[in-house]
């Protein structure tokens, strides 16, 4: 996903994000990764509630300028917060419907400042977004 992409999906989750984490699990990493400083960290896990913890960890990831920072933040996510993680990447699915296509033929889908061609039966994508192509047309004789 692109920094802005991921940035959106972490907005639109906040607060299930912030319940279900706990910073002090992830902020090692974070620190080492370089995704925040050492003093974010202190200031962090210096916050009364674990909530609290949460809120100013995910409100230090969107702040960055850091292009990495979203990117290992989803990382530290994968050992103990799989659920969340999951929760993630299903916010960030696209889903289009194209019209009726012959096997093997290809769609032009264009949308203001991208386009693309893609196959009937492909499922393209990175690991964290998934494109799924549905045929939503009847074939015609």
């Amino acid at each position: 996903m692109s920094q802005l992409l991921d940035k959106d999906i972490l907005k639109r989750n906040y607060e299930f994000i912030t319940n279900e984490i706990d910073a002090q699990d992830l902020v090692g990493f974070l620190v080492q990764s370089e995704a925040i400083s050492f003093s974010d960290r202190q200031r962090i896990v210096r916050k009364r509630s674990t909530v609290e913890m949460n809120k100013d960890l995910v409100d230090t990831i969107l702040r960055s300028s850091s292009k990495n920072a979203v990117k290992y933040f989803l990382k530290s996510l994968e050992a103990k917060y799989k659920h969340v993680l999951d929760r993630l990447e299903q916010a960030g699915t696209i889903i289009l419907i194209l019209p009726s296509l012959l096997s093997g033929s290809r769609t032009h889908v264009t949308k203001p400042g991208t386009s693309g061609y893609f196959n009937q039966s492909s499922v393209v994508g990175s690991k964290r977004r998934r494109l799924d192509l549905l045929d939503s047309g009847k074939l015609h004789f």
